[in-house]
């Protein structure tokens, strides 16, 4: 199992990467998530240390939720998007619910996911 480091922004991602050198051979994919939420950060910052090693058609890559610009990134970004309206939906009647006395225990709301494949997680392993 490999480390895991939480990178906030693109440039603090490829300057992890860098420093910890080339992915080594067995590493044939990346899975990042927060990709709407942060505009992509995580997959950028990847997908240019993985471009800097010369490894960006080398290494699968998968973000969770899409991102403006994804499909125009070399390779484009494979991603599993969620539906922002349905969350923002679901919080609001939540919260509403709550302001108005509702006292009912925790629940999980399940969102919908989809696959949008672009390429880049796609790439077979080497």
């Amino acid at each position: 199992m490999g480390k895991v480091v939480n990178i906030n922004d693109s440039a603090k991602g490829r300057r992890s990467r860098a420093k910890s050198g080339r992915p080594r051979p067995s590493k044939t994919a990346l899975v990042l998530g927060g990709g709407g939420f942060t505009g992509g950060v995580y997959e950028i910052g990847a997908l240019r240390a993985l471009r800097d090693a010369g490894r960006q058609f080398e290494v699968a890559l998968v973000g969770f939720d899409d991102f403006e610009l994804a499909d125009l990134l070399q390779p484009a970004v494979t991603v599993v998007a969620q539906d922002p309206q349905e969350i923002g939906h679901l919080a609001a009647e939540r919260l509403f619910a709550r302001l108005d006395g509702d006292d009912s225990p925790f629940h999980t709301d399940v969102v919908t996911t989809r696959l949008i494949v672009r390429g880049s997680g796609e790439i077979p392993p080497r």
